[in-house]
């Protein structure tokens, strides 16, 4: 399958194409792919079955439908909202969850925005007795017949997470989870007509996340961060409810299933995105319980159809099981530590994982090269050897797999406090964080160090790069050049904190939190700040510079990716990634994203064409070194393409005239096998 992008001139009626094979784009860069883990990596938040097909919802709008659970594909929602929770009956799919988000659709495919009356968040949504039941914050309670036209019902103070409707009883739990100025509180509320609604139980020290129902019987999961596990309660009836004990050492936000004559507990350590370690266990009684699964990304959901339980996950996974007992990862497991630095090293990826080195030959599956006794965040490789560095510690090796410790070839310092390295012109140069100190070495085991000063400003340097014949090293609150990463010459800054730096397009770009400063030089800067930018990380490839940032943890947004051809001028590019990004690099004729919790994204290969007229059109066409390329035109928007020249790109990127054009042409490049 190819994809078409339009990209216009200005000077007079000639377009060019750009076809690669890759889904449909409006620019460059648009189209990036989950590489790890997969189906993807934004938190996943509930998971429902009907009319044959299960349906997962999360952070940044994301849906995802399978017919087996198993095989998993993305479906656009329209909304960057967090969706919390679907369901399905009546006909219809709904999807409701932050700021009153509620969405709905004939075949969980084609989505359509509702609006409910309100701004509250929406946590749950269910179907029973012709009606859908949502709700939310504050107490909130809408009804609907259609889902398109809804009516509310209650509101008041605490939270409600979770609705459920069953043997003629609607049953909503909630609470207050408490927090440093509030008590915990938890509410079990229960309608027959989901109008008017009475409160059956009130806990004094836990809220009530998730109610489930199955073999007659109504159960609701309080948190209990007491105890570390959770505190169950049990209905027949869905208005007296009891409490029952749970004899395993479990996670005080718990999720409740049944199926196949099994109870399934499934829990987690803490509700945030850094630690959603969960566990699994299982019951045939609701009394005896038994763990069978540890150390797992965290359950946000469970359902039991077509004989199986699915569980969605706060890491974006899936697990599915036929017993409750034993659970698989369809996509397989994937390794959760974060890249902290990637190179592409002969045709193919290394990353750094703190205490661990990888290895991909496709940016997709990774395995264990070697695994430290420290930690590393830096990684360069060069002359035959690769580096890895650290605020403590500096080895090297030239098989990946036998180190050498370093660190003592440094300096008289305990700490080096080495924030970047680079390989350039023979050389590895690191840069320390501490005192504007460069360590030079051609091999990896002998090493100079030499002082980078500047003009009444300490030097803490974060990032370096080589192009051009010369270093560039950056911080925030100086910029230095070297011709040779011996002599330095540093120059002071008040404009941008500058958290790295890449060489690309005959420049070097640096970047930072909030905006960009490029330079043809090392000494003659050019600036600009741009709006939200919030960037870190930024590295060049078939004529982009591609630079990724991060965001607020907690705040469940998108993380932000631009794009430049002069380092100056960015456009944001949207990669639906609700994770923190930590570094991205170019390799193949692709650019590789990795963030927290293991991510790996992918860019579609990187084709770009670009016309320029004067007495005749001049193409140029950029893509990935050592591979071939086709050039076609056609002369009017419903005339058949035609080739017009076969090339092959040596350095990456080449020019060349179109001698025959006419009034009006199209050009397309084609990336060839």
């Amino acid at each position: 399958m190819f994809s078409i992008r339009l990209i216009r001139t200005l000077l007079r009626p000639v377009a060019a194409l750009i076809l690669s094979n890759a889904l449909v784009s409006a620019a460059p860069l648009e189209q990036w792919h989950w590489r790890s883990p997969l189906p993807q990596g934004n938190s996943l938040r509930s998971v429902a079955y009907g009319n044959g097909l299960y349906v997962a919802v999360g952070d940044l709008g994301t849906i995802l439908t399978s017919p087996d659970g198993t095989n998993w594909v993305r479906q656009t929602s329209g909304t960057t909202s967090g969706l919390r929770d679907c369901a399905y009956d009546g006909g219809i799919w709904i999807a409701v969850g932050d700021l009153g988000t509620v969405l709905t659709s004939p075949d969980a495919r084609v989505w359509t925005s509702q609006y409910p009356g309100t701004f509250f968040s929406l946590n749950a949504v269910t179907y029973g007795n012709g009606q859908f039941v949502a709700v939310g914050e504050a107490t909130t309670i809408l009804t609907s017949s259609d889902a398109v036209s809804w009516t509310s019902r209650s509101s008041g103070a605490l939270d409600l997470f979770d609705v459920i409707y069953e043997d003629g009883v609607y049953v909503a739990v909630g609470g207050n989870r408490g927090s440093a100025n509030t008590l915990a509180a938890g509410i079990i509320i229960s309608s027959a007509d989901a109008t008017s609604w009475t409160r059956r139980e009130t806990l004094p020290d836990a809220a009530v996340l998730s109610v489930t129902y199955g073999a007659g019987t109504f159960v609701a999961a309080a948190q209990n961060s007491y105890r570390l596990t959770p505190a169950l309660w049990v209905s027949d009836d869905g208005y007296s409810w009891e409490p029952r004990g749970v004899n395993v050492n479990h996670w005080p936000d718990a999720r409740v299933a049944y199926g196949n004559g099994v109870w399934v507990l499934a829990g987690s350590g803490f509700d945030s995105i850094y630690f959603d370690t969960g566990a699994i266990a299982i019951s045939t009684n609701l009394q005896s319980w038994s763990q069978v699964v540890s150390n797992t990304a965290a359950a946000s959901a469970i359902v039991y159809s077509q004989g199986k339980f699915v569980m969605s996950r706060t890491d974006g996974t899936v697990l599915i099981s036929s017993d409750g007992r034993t659970w698989i990862n369809p996509h397989g497991e994937y390794s959760r530590d974060a890249l902290y630095d990637v190179e592409y090293v002969n045709g193919g990826w290394l990353g750094l994982a703190y205490d661990r080195l990888l290895g991909s030959a496709d940016g997709a599956a990774w395995t264990n090269i070697v695994v430290f006794t420290n930690n590393f965040d830096a990684l360069a490789c060069g002359n035959g050897a690769c580096v890895v560095a650290s605020y403590w510690q500096v080895w090297r090796s030239s098989n990946l797999v036998d180190w050498t410790n370093v660190t003592a070839g440094l300096g008289e310092s305990f700490a080096p406090g080495i924030a970047n390295v680079t390989f350039g012109g023979g050389l590895f140069v690191a840069v320390s964080s501490i005192d504007g100190t460069a360590f030079t070495s051609s091999d990896g085991l002998e090493w100079s160090r030499w002082q980078v000063t500047a003009p009444e400003t300490d030097m803490h340097l974060q990032g370096i790069a080589y192009g051009g014949g010369r270093f560039v090293a950056v911080g925030p609150e100086a910029l230095a050049t070297s011709p040779d990463g011996t002599n330095w010459h540093a120059v002071q800054t008040n404009f941008i904190h500058m958290s790295t730096v890449t060489w690309g397009n005959g420049r070097f770009v640096a970047v930072g939190p909030y905006g960009s400063m490029t330079t043809t030089d090392g000494t003659n800067w050019l600036s600009q700040s741009v709006t939200q930018f919030r960037v870190s990380d930024v590295a060049f490839g078939g004529g982009f510079f591609v630079a990724i940032g991060n965001h607020d943890p907690y705040a469940s947004v998108e993380a932000p990716v631009w794009v430049s051809t002069d380092g100056l001028n960015w456009s944001r590019r949207h990669l639906h990634v609700a994770r923190f990004l930590y570094t991205v690099t170019f390799g193949n004729g692709t650019f590789l994203v990795t963030g927290m919790s293991g991510i790996v994204l992918q860019s579609d290969p990187v084709v770009n064409l670009t016309v320029q007229i004067g007495p005749e059109p001049q193409l140029t066409l950029s893509g990935s070194a050592g591979r071939s390329y086709r050039i076609d035109h056609a002369d009017g928007p419903h005339a058949a393409w035609r080739p017009l020249r076969t090339v092959f790109l040596d350095t990456g990127s080449m020019t060349l005239n179109d001698g025959e054009a006419a009034p009006t042409r199209f050009y397309r490049a084609v990336l060839l096998p």
